[in-house]
């Protein structure tokens, strides 16, 4: 999932457990402390995964900032052509 798809679909009991595990709203973080912002949203998509905020917290903080760079694809980028993951890589054409 690409990091604007993430921002987009955050709700507000996502948004106040970042405020609460990070120490500043994901706008703040996301202007101030960009390397923070990243492991927030991750902290998102794992709470999303069924962690709880402590477990969650903990894994993205000993997770590389290349670990969590490379849990959110590309805007345009498709691991796989034939079987595309976001919208933009589908079409009606069928693969040769």
């Amino acid at each position: 999932m690409p990091v604007d798809e993430v921002i987009e679909t955050l709700t507000g009991f996502e948004e106040i457990a970042i405020e609460k595990q990070f120490g500043n709203n994901w706008q703040d973080l996301a202007g101030d402390a960009q390397t923070m912002f990243l492991r927030a949203l991750v902290f998102v998509l794992l709470r999303r995964d069924g962690k709880n905020d402590l477990e969650a917290k903990q894994e993205v903080m000993e997770m590389t900032l290349r670990e969590c760079k490379d849990r959110f694809l590309d805007d345009e980028e498709e691991p796989n052509p034939d079987e595309p993951v976001t919208e933009s890589g589908k079409d009606d054409t069928q693969p040769a």
